[in-house]
């Protein structure tokens, strides 16, 4: 017989009292746990929006790649509208 379906003195089954403390104590960390992932996934799939908005809004188009034969630095446009906007995804 396991401790479970033994009787106390008092007519109540023992260990019913800890089997029911374990299965919520597991029940609510569980809760917590999902809940946790469930938000972490919400916020991470927000800020990949709001960055996908932005990249949208404000591309990265050379505006020099072909003004003259000696240019050295490739100079995009947007850069930095594209990074107060990125700034204000967080």
């Amino acid at each position: 017989m396991s401790a479970a379906t033994l009787e106390g003195s008092t007519g109540t089954r023992v260990g019913s009292d800890t089997t029911r403390r374990l299965v919520v104590g597991l029940a609510l960390v569980l809760l917590l746990v999902s809940t946790v992932a469930l938000w972490r996934t919400g916020s991470g799939l927000a800020k990949q929006a709001c960055v996908d908005q932005v990249l949208a809004r404000y591309p990265a188009v050379p505006v020099s790649a072909y003004t003259s034969p000696n240019s050295t630095a490739l100079k995009l446009s947007f850069v930095g509208e594209r990074q107060k906007a990125l700034d204000s995804c967080n």
